[in-house]
């Protein structure tokens, strides 16, 4: 398994991660592409590959080849790779496998379900990562990848896939754009957004050991109109974080208290 041969297209945080996970797993990787000619060798250096900008230099005999690119460039991407034996996968958690393009009889999927920050050191022990596959025994060999990388492979439909995607959008992006804004409100008066630290953490740390119905708190879970409206009024200049603070504030009432409430 460590003998693979891997080419990395990409220099995002996808890329970056997924190089050094592989490369301390003992896999060989032998180029990293890049159309930035500073990142793809910044990148190939940490782990000894080879950098290049020109698809023309790509070898055409490593085993696999990993597309950790925006949704928007895998196909344009793929479609300008030379014919080779090796697996082509792509790392998006919404696009199809058949968006790499079909010149390549061998194509997959091999997309970890994390949120990827520049900079920022990533276990991706017990990670999930769901590999989907054209051939059987690619499918094994995406596998075998991700147990040694320490994730926890799962076998997945495109379907189940982008569904998994649009949930991770709601409790990863959606929730932190809700700590910028909760920052925001706490520094026009003067307030250190790390109080709220452990409040983040513990509010984390009920989602994965209870149902988050059963774990829901605050005045909308109460309906405490007296509290809402105190609210509502603070966020009297702040029109975009009033408008999501009302949103989710009805869908919360709605959630926990039927008509036969009222």
């Amino acid at each position: 398994m460590t003998r693979i041969k891997v080419c990395v297209l990409g220099t995002g945080r996808v890329a970056g991660h997924l190089c050094t996970a592989l490369f301390r797993a003992g896999f060989s990787i032998i180029q990293v592409y890049g159309r930035n000619w500073s990142k793809a060798r910044e990148l190939a250096v940490s782990v000894q590959a080879q950098p290049i900008d020109n698809l023309e230099n790509l070898h055409t005999d490593a085993h696999l080849y990993i597309l950790a690119l925006s949704d928007d460039a895998i196909y344009q991407v793929s479609e300008s790779i030379s014919v080779t034996n090796g697996l082509i996968v792509h790392t998006s958690g919404f696009r199809a496998l058949t968006e790499i393009h079909s010149k390549h009889p061998r194509r997959g999927v091999f997309y970890p379900l994390q949120t990827f920050t520049s900079g920022r050191q990533l276990s991706f022990d017990h990670l999930p990562l769901f590999v989907e596959a054209s051939q059987t025994d690619d499918l094994s060999m995406l596998s075998d990848i991700a147990v040694r990388l320490g994730c926890k492979p799962v076998y997945s439909t495109e379907d189940q896939r982008q569904t998994l995607h649009l949930a991770a959008v709601f409790v990863s992006n959606f929730s932190n754009a809700l700590y910028g804004m909760a920052k925001k409100i706490l520094e026009e008066k003067g307030l250190d957004f790390r109080y709220l630290h452990p409040l983040i953490i513990e509010t984390a740390r009920k989602a994965v050991v209870m149902d988050p119905v059963d774990g829901q708190t605050g005045p909308a879970r109460r309906k405490d109109l007296g509290t809402i409206e105190k609210h509502m009024q603070l966020l009297a200049s702040q029109k975009e974080a009033k408008a999501i603070y009302q949103l989710m504030t009805d869908i919360i009432i709605q959630q926990y208290h039927t008509l036969s409430d009222e």
